[in-house]
């Protein structure tokens, strides 16, 4: 008799945590009463603020290809024409000029020869940047996974 006593007891105990399991479940759900639950876009809740302060689009243009092409952004002119950038230069050792177009997403620099096109496959790398304070950094990750990054000074 004493071990069915501790059995039911033992069920008893077993059965008032399910019954307490019941009722937080019930109170978290609300009984099968569903909530409107409003979903924001995350566009809609990040804080619009200028990618750029310090330095102008015409400058990252410049800063990008000099990173991608190895040249010295002294020598470099670039301007706006409609939504795209526009970059020139003129390389010293041989005095050929070079031209290049990009426009950009976001962080995103995309790239191209001026009558060539934009380098946005995923065999292409991929150029963002990210100004702080009076310095700009250029990051180039490749295609295998490795990376470099270049940082100018304003």
């Amino acid at each position: 008799m004493a071990a069915f006593l501790f059995t039911f007891k033992s069920l008893t105990i077993l059965f008032m945590k399910y019954l307490y399991l019941l009722a937080v479940c019930f109170s978290l759900f609300g009984c099968g009463q569903k909530e409107k639950i409003q979903i924001i876009p995350l566009e809609e809740v990040k804080e619009e603020k200028p990618l750029l302060q310090n330095f102008t689009y015409e400058e990252v243009a410049k800063y990008a290809i000099s990173t991608i092409m190895g040249q010295s952004p002294s020598i470099m002119s670039a301007s706006k024409d409609g939504d795209l950038y526009v970059v020139y230069y003129v390389r010293k050792s041989d005095k050929q000029k070079f031209t290049y177009k990009l426009k950009f997403n976001d962080d995103v620099v995309i790239w191209a020869n001026i009558d060539g096109r934009w380098r946005d496959t995923k065999y292409d790398e991929k150029i963002r940047f990210t100004e702080f304070g009076n310095t700009l950094k250029i990051q180039t990750t490749y295609s295998d996974g490795s990376s470099g990054i270049e940082k100018f000074k304003k």
